[in-house]
């Protein structure tokens, strides 16, 4: 699938699911934003 135009929103992207979520359409050069409850992660 072609992401390179989008732009995604990933909640809960500190970790596990999410997290793997937002790496792979970073990967294919989308647009990521990524929301989560802890500053650290």
């Amino acid at each position: 699938m072609n992401v390179k135009d989008l732009v995604v929103i990933v909640t809960g992207g500190g970790a596990g699911i999410g997290w793997a979520t937002a790496r792979t359409f970073a990967r294919g050069h989308a647009r990521v934003l990524i929301t989560g409850r802890r500053i650290a992660r």
